[in-house]
Formats: structure tokens, C-alpha cells, sequence
């Protein structure tokens, strides 16, 4: 676990150095090599979902960027030492040398936002998922005092069936965004 905390710091930082080129903040990770950490703390989203948990070293606070990231749905990528951070770029569209038009630049763009758009969406199902196991034991509990409470169990079931909705309402998101996506590939493809 501390190992985790440890790495997630180090990727905190260097993603910091990458975004600032600041030659202070690679001697600030070559400083953290060995460090303890020296206390942990969670991260929330501002619904209180339970993001990730992250670490203090040396009174700095880091947090596991790839967790992060995928919370607040901005891509990330990791290639060798180097981590990306952001939309989509030219030469991931098209090959590299090829010049990019502003209207495949507008539809790559838009195919990065339909991409966060599911990252979120699917970082919801998981936390429906969760509720919905919770309600399920909840109910098997719930049905062996049943005759004490009856109203119970409908209760719990109700809740069941609103998370089954709300599941089911973020799955058909994902599936017209991928729709989407696949029209906006293909316009771009057309224009190569």
C-alpha cells in the first residue's frame, strides 16, 4: 500500500514537472526517493463518491494521478516516463505529418469529450453497482424479519429498481456516445 501512495506521488509530481518544465520540480522528485510517508487522506468527488486515497510526504499532499483523471474525465496516458494529460491530439488523429484541417481538429475534439463523457458515466455505473449490492443484502436482511417489517423489503425493492434505472439510463448514454464517436471517426476518416 505504501508502495501505491509512493508511486502515486512520484506520478503527482511529474506530471506537475511535465506541465510546468521546471527543472526545481525534477530535483523535487529525485528528493522524494526513499521518503516515508507520513499520512493519508481520501479523496471525493463533490458527491462524496470515493475517488482515491492520498498520501503526505514531507508535508506535500500527492494523490494517484491516473485516479484522479479518470474521476474528473480528462484522459491520461502513460508512454515510458512520459504521462499525458488532456484531449486528443493531432498526430493521434492522423498521422503526424498529415496537416489537420480545423473541421477534423473540431471532430477529434469532440471525440474526446464523448470519451470523458463515458469515463464519468461508467465511474457512475461502478458506484451503482455498489449501491445496488448494498441494497441486495440489504433486502436478503431485510426478508428474514419480514413479518416484523414488511414494508421494508418494498422499500429496499423500490430503491432497487430506481438504481436498475439509473444504471440502465447511464448505459444507454454510453451507448449513443460510442454511436457518436463512431459517426465522428468516420467523418474524420473521410477527410484524410
Amino acid at each position: 500500500m505504501r508502495n501505491r501512495f509512493l508511486v502515486g506521488a512520484l506520478s503527482g509530481l511529474l506530471v506537475g514537472a511535465i506541465i510546468f518544465g521546471g527543472s526545481s520540480a525534477i530535483a523535487a522528485v529525485k528528493s522524494l526517493v526513499g521518503s516515508k510517508v507520513t499520512g493519508v487522506y481520501t479523496i471525493n468527488k463533490a458527491d462524496g463518491t470515493k475517488v482515491a486515497d492520498g498520501a503526505v510526504i514531507n508535508g506535500a499532499a500527492y494523490v494517484p494521478v491516473r485516479d484522479v483523471s479518470e474521476a474528473v474525465g480528462i484522459p491520461l496516458r502513460v508512454e515510458g516516463k512520459t504521462i499525458t494529460i488532456g484531449t486528443i491530439k493531432e498526430s493521434e488523429v492522423i498521422g503526424a505529418n498529415d496537416a489537420m484541417s480545423p473541421e477534423v481538429m473540431e471532430l477529434a475534439n469532440a471525440i474526446s469529450r464523448y470519451e470523458r463523457d463515458i469515463l464519468s458515466w461508467k465511474g457512475l455505473i461502478e458506484t451503482e453497482n455498489a449501491t445496488l449490492t448494498s441494497l441486495n443484502e440489504s433486502r436478503a436482511a431485510a426478508e428474514k424479519g419480514a413479518a416484523e417489517a414488511p414494508f421494508l423489503v418494498e422499500g429496499i425493492d423500490a430503491n432497487i429498481e430506481k438504481t436498475k434505472a439509473r444504471i440502465a439510463e447511464y448505459q444507454a448514454k454510453i451507448d449513443a456516445a460510442n454511436a457518436e464517436i463512431a459517426e465522428l471517426q468516420a467523418k474524420i476518416d473521410a477527410n484524410k
